[in-house]
Parts: C-alpha cells; structure tokens; sequence
C-alpha cells in the first residue's frame, strides 16, 4: 500500500477534516477479508443465479410488482455482451498498478459501462441491432415521453406554448408522463426538434440517455472520494456501480441519470456549508430547481443533506445554526428564482403541476388497489429494499452488512462510518416512510451512489483477488438477471 499513499491526489477534493476536525489520514488499509462476507458472497452468487435461472422462489420483484420472466437465448447473447467487460478488468489493473492513473480507470470502467448497457439492449433481438433502444424509447408503456413530445408538436404546439398550458395537459397524456415534470418531454423535444419525428430521433434519444448514465459511474466516484476521503474506496465502490443489473439493464430510460442530481446536489450543499461560500449554495438551488423540473425524486434528498447538516452541527464548531439557515435561504432564492424566470418566459407553473401530478398518481393507485397491487405499510419496507438489492445485484447488501459488522461498534467515532450510517439512512427512511414504493430496482437508482460508498469502503479492505471474485460474482448475477428478467422487452 506504499505506491498507494505516494500517488498524486486525484483532483476531487475530498472533506478536509473528520468531525472532530482532524484529518482523514491514511487511506483505507486493504486485508483479504474474513472467510464469512467471502463465502457469503460465492453461495448468494450460486443461489440466485440458479433460482432466477429456474425462475423459482419469486425472486422477480416484489409481491405488488413482478418484473416479467424471459429466457434469453445464452448460447449467441453471451458472447455478444461478455466482451465488453473487458475495459472493466482492465480498469482494475490500471487503477493497481498506479491508483495516480485513476482517471485512465474511470475512462475505461465508462467504456466498459456503456458497451454493456447498449450490447445487451442490441442482444434482444436477432441479429443485435438498435431496435430494441428504439423500442424503448417510442413505447408509451417504458416512457411514453418521446411519443408525447412528438404529438406536441404534430399538434403545432411551440415549447413555450405547452408549457403554459401543461398542467392542464396533463390529464390527456398516458402513462409516466401524466404524473411526471415536463423535464423528460423536454430532453426529447430536443430530439424530435433536431431530427424529426421517427426512429432516428428515438434512436438518438436512447444513446444521449446511455452516455448520461455513464457519467454515473464517475459522479459516484466524486461523491464517495468526497465524503469518505478514500480514493480506493471512491474507485472500487464507483466499479461495483458500473456493473450494477439496474444501470446496465434498465436501458434506455431516464431514471439512469437521476444519480447525477443527487452527487451534484449532495457535494454542492455540503461544499457550501463547509466552505461557507454563498455562491456554492446559491448553485444548490438552482441545480435543485432544474432537477425538479426532471423528476420530483429528489425532494427525498432532504434525509441526507439535512442529516449532513446536523451532523456537522453538532461536531464541528465552525458550524452554527445561523450559517446553515443563511446558506439555506440563498439556496431557496436560487429555487424560487429558477422558477420566477420559468414563468415570465413561458407562463409554466410549476405548483399547479405538482398538484395535478399527484392527483393523476391517486388515480392510479385507485385503478390498483382493487387489481391486487395494493402497497400498504409496514409490508412494502421489506419488498421495497429486496427490489433495491435486486436492481444492485442481491450481494451489494452482504457487502454494505459486512461493511457495517467490521466496524460496528469499534470505529462509531469514525467519520467514514458516520457517513456510511448517513448514506444507508437515506434509503432506509425512504423504505420506512414508504415515500417511494414499487419498482424501486428502477426507481430508487438515485439512491445508488449512497449504496456505493459502504460498499466501496468494504471492498477497499479486499485484497485484490477478493475484490476480483466479488466483481465477477457480481457481473455473472447481472448477466443471469439479463437472460431471465425483463426488465424493459
């Protein structure tokens, strides 16, 4: 571990100092690990890969939510789509032989993310071909948000135009769009406008989501490098997401890219509050009102940046409860400003949406409920985190439980283990509260990058062959799923 503590620093600048003000230190030290989160891993790895190849034990989904079982012919898939993992092997030994190289790694862990994400789309049909992503795209069962943009238009509706009127449109529209911001109407307006109304543009549309979703894989990267300090951590966990079943499978649609908001909104808040500078908080607010305008699943982020915030507060003296409310007060200017211009541009009114948006959702749940699909608490908490294991490949919680036992309790004083118990509190609370039911595989992805950092943190203590095994378990999991599970047809 000597090259590892001599490499140059990475350019991201992690948190400079613990909660108790003192540095992070050393990185974290690597070990093989104990036999039991090994062996766990290898016999997980066997159980699900033979019950989801025999489509036993309901391990499709949740209860209220089954994702469709498929088989996939293996024989000519496999060989289309195993290749491009290759870079991703590579990465691991570039990112070994000099962790300074880290952005070499990263480059080659995109590369192998997106040859993954778009072969196995392409690997749907015989032979592969871009069909499928156009399928996806123009399906108003998947999006419905490309078909609508296209009627938009056929309708002789200008952007601004639609927009003055959306929240009376919403009710006409089908499916997600219905119950969703104009933000994903936006993105393939963009496309239709550019191209035209047909399959090229869908196509089009289908690749920008892809290459979007890959830069997940470095923004986790950020987000783990800042808040737990550890380099190695940032890469191994930010590797595991590259391989995760949902951002490979679960393609082309949106919910790929929402990480971005929750890495750019958690590092710009807690910069802001640590750097105390107005400019940064002021950037929060308005990154907070573009996402918004997306998708209104970060409203939920307020677990973790308000937990970051008390947090600091209550360990740090350089922290004060007038420094958070200021900065707190410029973020919401940043917002209420976002939405001020909106509306002199184009008359959008976003809170007239918001509640048409969720009486579209209460109408849905009333068709549901009477169909078996009812989501009632305390039973949705467990199926909720079961399809958010699944999504992440079922062995991405034996990491986080064996993350959280080798540390338990000798380093609670640690800030990495604070950040770590911050991180699964968001989705936990989430589960709890029940703010976000059903498909969490797909929905929750957001929330990915919080998963990643226990993660990330258990197998920087792997030593290298581990570490190797545990990816590889977990690629072999991914394929499995792919050839058995439908995520998107």
């Amino acid at each position: 571990m000597s090259a590892i503590s001599q490499a140059p620093v990475s350019r991201i600048v992690p948190l400079e100092c613990t909660a108790d003000g003192r540095s992070f230190g050393e990185d974290v030290k690597a070990r093989a690990p104990s036999v039991t989160p090994l062996v766990a891993v290898l016999l997980a790895t066997a159980l699900f890969a033979v019950a989801i190849s025999l489509h036993a034990l309901k391990l499709n989904g949740s209860p209220y939510h089954r994702w469709g079982w498929r088989d996939m012919p293996m024989l000519w898939t496999y060989p289309f789509i195993v290749p491009c993992a290759i870079p991703f092997f590579l990465a691991q030994r570039v990112y070994r032989r000099n962790p300074g190289r880290v952005t070499l790694a990263l480059g080659l862990l995109m590369v192998s993310t997106f040859a993954l994400m778009v072969s196995s789309a392409a690997a749907q049909r015989k032979p592969p071909g871009p069909g499928p992503i156009v399928g996806v795209v123009i399906s108003d069962n998947f999006s419905g948000y490309f078909s609508q943009a296209v009627e938009l238009k056929a309708a002789g509706l200008t952007v601004r135009q639609w927009l003055a009127k959306f929240p009376s449109l919403l009710p006409t529209f089908t499916n997600h769009p219905r119950i969703k911001p104009p933000g994903p109407i936006l993105y393939n307006t963009f496309f239709v406008e550019l191209f035209g109304a047909g399959k090229f543009s869908a196509l089009f549309s289908g690749i920008g989501i892809g290459l979007l979703a890959v830069l997940t894989v470095p923004a986790t990267y950020a987000f783990i490098r800042y808040f737990s300090g550890s380099r190695d951590a940032a890469f191994f966990g930010s590797s595991y997401l590259a391989l995760c079943p949902c951002l490979l499978l679960i393609y082309p649609q949106l919910d790929q890219t929402y990480a971005l908001f929750t890495v750019g909104l958690t590092l710009l808040w807690a910069a802001a509050l640590t750097k105390n500078r107005p400019a940064l908080s002021l950037a929060f607010g308005l990154l907070y009102a573009a996402a918004i305008l997306v998708t209104y699943l970060p409203a939920v982020l307020v677990i973790f940046l308000g937990g970051f915030s008390l947090w600091k507060l209550a360990t740090d003296r350089a922290f004060t409860l007038r420094r958070i409310l200021g900065h707190a007060m410029i973020a919401a200017a940043g917002f209420l400003g976002f939405y001020v211009v909106l509306w002199l541009a184009t008359q959008f009114n976003p809170i007239a949406t918001f509640r048409v948006c969720v009486a579209m959702q209460q109408k849905n749940m009333q068709w549901l409920e009477p169909r078996g699909f009812g989501r009632h608490l305390p039973g949705t908490i467990l199926w909720d985190l079961y399809d958010f294991a699944l999504g992440s490949g079922w062995i991405s919680f034996i990491l986080l439980g064996s993350s959280l036992a080798s540390r338990l309790p000798r380093e609670l004083p640690s800030p990495r283990l604070r950040i770590a118990l911050l991180c699964i509190g968001q989705f936990l609370l989430v589960a709890i509260a029940g703010l976000i039911q059903c498909e969490t595989a797909r929905v929750w992805m957001f929330m990915l990058p919080m998963l990643m950092l226990p993660i990330g943190l258990e197998l920087a203590r792997w030593s290298d062959r581990s570490r190797i095994a545990a990816y590889a378990c977990l690629l072999l999991l991914t394929l499995v799923i792919y050839r058995n599970v439908a995520f998107v047809t």
